[in-house]
């Protein structure tokens, strides 16, 4: 399956990135610091029949948004992910990149950055 495939399997839309790669794109954030860049969640073709999935969480001033600490929600993230079968390919303070191969069996909330 590949990323195209995945978007219609479970309903969702695809976009550009700004190096031009296909995404699904998760929740933005409402803020974005710099033009022409997209700060959020998304799910790319990591390559090898892989997906990825990037999950980053704004800061102001070292702390998460919203969090009572600048790493709390990719640490309460980072758990779910691996315990869904993902492999953990950058561990953040506030963000990070998982794997998993497109043939496991893992529920579309659990992959899908709107879930």
């Amino acid at each position: 399956m590949d990323i195209a495939q995945f978007a219609e399997t479970y309903r969702v839309r695809t976009r550009r990135d700004e190096c031009g790669e296909t995404i699904v794109c998760g929740k933005l954030w409402k803020a974005q610091p710099k033009p022409h860049r997209m700060y959020g969640h998304q799910i790319y073709d990591h390559g090898e029949g892989r997906f990825g999935l990037i999950l980053m969480f704004a800061v102001d001033d070292g702390k998460e948004i919203g969090g009572s600490g600048k790493s709390a929600r990719w640490n309460n993230a980072k758990k779910k992910l691996l315990a869904a079968g993902f492999t953990l390919k950058q561990d953040g303070d506030a963000e990070g990149v998982g794997a998993v191969g497109s043939g496991v069996e893992v529920g579309a909330r659990k992959v899908s950055p709107h879930g």
